[in-house]
């Protein structure tokens, strides 16, 4: 795990950059339950596309890596947006 995240500094870098927004967003929009669920939905499809980017980049992607990154993002995202029903 550690060779991984030395080999690819920036991407994972970027990654926590772009979480990091996004929660500092999802906090901004708080009390605006609309807000709350665009900011789940914008967190989940960015960790999606960050993953399917990263992973093309690296040139090692396939059918499995794309299906856990989409549910793993369904997941978070999902968690997110019924924690603001």
């Amino acid at each position: 795990m550690f060779d991984e995240l030395n080999r690819h500094k920036v991407a994972y870098t970027f990654l926590i950059l772009l979480l990091l927004l996004h929660v500092g967003f999802f906090l901004m929009m708080w009390p605006d339950k609309n807000g709350l669920r665009i900011a789940s939905f914008s967190m989940s499809f960015t960790y999606f596309c960050w993953g399917v980017f990263a992973h093309v980049k690296a040139q090692h992607i396939n059918k499995r890596i794309v299906i856990e990154y989409f549910f793993t993002a369904l997941l978070a995202g999902g968690m997110l947006f019924f924690l603001t029903w």
